[in-house]
């Protein structure tokens, strides 16, 4: 998992990632929780995109912040955490 890309979302910062940036973190394509580009030139383009379309950073900036919310933030998935991180020191 890239932090870089977990702290990005989590404080609604539109990001354009490569499939390198986003192993290990689900991406559903219906959420749009990040941009991505698999190529050079399919950067540059979501760049340009970006900078013309302040709509568009928008709802990249909620989206990715509500995904990071619902699978990494919630008291529940805290919870979740703590109890594996627990239940690992215990073996």
């Amino acid at each position: 998992i890239k932090i870089k890309l977990l702290e990005a979302l989590s404080m609604g910062i539109p990001v354009i990632a490569t499939p390198h940036c986003y192993e290990g973190i689900p991406y559903n394509n219906m959420d749009n929780p990040y941009y991505v580009a698999r190529s050079d030139e399919e950067f540059i383009e979501a760049m340009k995109m970006f900078v013309a379309d302040k709509q568009l950073r928008m709802q990249y900036s909620k989206s990715g912040n509500k995904f990071y919310n619902q699978i990494y933030s919630s008291e529940v998935n805290k919870n979740n955490w703590l109890n594996i991180l627990r239940d690992k020191n215990d073996q």
